[in-house]
């Protein structure tokens, strides 16, 4: 009887899930829909609102943005996937041709303005890029001090987040302005037979969603004796150590200094282990940093950073990628990056561009890899450099100017975890 009384249970328990879940069990009990599944919306909702000047121009954005959002399959086969963070980026042509992007942050966790959870001094990172329609290579407002540099072309009002609806959701991805970033620009780093899987097609040149800098940090007093004894002995301006081992014993022997910014504010470490994910918190401050998210999180001190172009940058190249050789022939020597202080002025920007995606074309990469490659700061040589070009930053990740300074090289991702725009 046991066993009957289990059986009859779970022939109940199956029947109910099929009037439930199939099509045929909806219709007879009442239940039909015009979708041929729904799914349970696990996403959350959040509007960023920033508010800058540009040039003179107020600008102000109000975006909705979707953590997890899962879509609906439709009887004619149609359907949207799930997406982690969309958009991801999202921006706007100004009228002097260039484009203006915001990169959202992650408040995912239902973090807001007026919980606490988002800072009060919350700026979402901004990259200005020079082209609107290529979006190939811009400059990143990545630590606050930027704002006050003689280059910059915005000053900032104010942000916030807010908690939304999937319905605000969805009525401004119908209504609202057209993000400037297309899905191709936003994916076309990827290889192209991964773009043209997801049935888009490969664009030149890249959406530059990657941003690069050094960070350029005080070596104490104490600790300069240590870094001497690596100091070539032409004593050049800017060098570096050409062998790993060397590097690593020089490391090691300087780990437990206290480093500080190079305008003296205070740091632990070298930096900046920061993290190439830094932009899902926002921008970074030259006071310190508090990640979005609990109270409890810890202030992160903020190096000071520098930007730098390099000559292998898909916003240099041609768009069609069958013209490569011919321009790699024509450079002479190959810049593998240039560190662009001019004279502080720079610090807290970073540069947004991609290296070209040598997937299908080996040949321009073997003829790269042979070509009198330089690596310098404000233009000036450094010492110990590779003379050809190489992939990587295995040694270059590390550089010296005299006895007093440390660079250390940084990539930050606007790009985000399953994101899409």
């Amino acid at each position: 009887m046991r066993k009957l009384a289990l059986f009859l249970g779970g022939l109940v328990l199956l029947i109910a899930l099929w009037a439930t879940m199939t099509t045929s069990g909806q219709i007879l009990t009442g239940r039909w829909s015009y979708t041929e599944e729904t799914h349970l919306d696990r996403g959350t909702y959040f509007r960023l609102k920033v508010d800058v000047t540009y040039r003179g121009e107020p600008q102000h954005f109000d975006i909705v943005v979707g953590c997890n959002v899962r879509g609906i399959g439709y009887k004619d086969g149609s359907s949207t996937r799930e997406v982690g963070l969309v958009p991801t980026v999202y921006g706007r042509r100004m009228s002097d041709g260039k484009g203006l992007v915001v990169r959202v942050p992650d408040a995912c966790h239902g973090d807001t303005s007026a919980d606490g959870r988002v800072p009060a001094d919350f700026v979402p990172v901004m990259v200005v890029y020079d082209d609107a329609a290529t979006l190939g290579f811009g400059m990143a407002y990545m630590v606050d001090e930027a704002y006050h540099s003689p280059h910059s072309l915005m000053s900032f009002s104010k942000a916030s987040v807010e908690k939304a609806t999937r319905a605000e959701f969805d009525a401004f991805r119908q209504n609202g302005q057209p993000n400037l970033v297309t899905r191709e620009q936003y994916h076309s780093a990827q290889p192209r037979d991964v773009v043209e899987k997801m049935g888009l097609t490969k664009i030149y040149p890249a959406f530059g969603r990657s941003c690069w800098a050094y960070s350029r940090s005080l070596i104490p007093e104490g600790y300069r004796a240590n870094v001497r004894k690596y100091w070539p002995a032409e004593r050049p301006k800017y060098w570096m150590i050409p062998d790993y081992k060397s590097l690593a014993e020089l490391r090691e022997s300087i780990k437990e200094a206290n480093f500080s910014r190079d305008d003296g504010g205070k740091l632990k470490g070298i930096g900046p282990w920061i993290g190439s994910e830094w932009p899902d918190y926002g921008m970074m401050h030259r006071s310190g940093s508090k990640p979005i998210g609990p109270a409890s999180r810890s202030t992160v001190n903020t190096p000071a950073f520098y930007p730098f172009t390099s000559d292998v940058s898909e916003a240099s190249w041609p768009r069609d990628p069958s013209k490569w050789i011919s321009y790699i022939s024509h450079l002479s020597p190959v810049n593998i990056l240039n560190i662009s202080m001019a004279e502080t002025s720079n610090r807290g920007f970073a540069y947004c561009y991609q290296p070209p995606s040598f997937s299908s074309n080996a040949e321009a990469i073997d003829l790269l890899k042979k070509r009198i490659a330089s690596l310098t700061i404000e233009d000036d040589p450094v010492w110990g450099a590779p003379t050809n070009w190489q992939m990587g930053v295995w040694l270059t990740g590390t550089l010296f100017e005299d006895d007093k300074f440390i660079y250390y090289h940084q990539q930050f991702y606007l790009e985000s975890t399953g994101g899409d725009v």
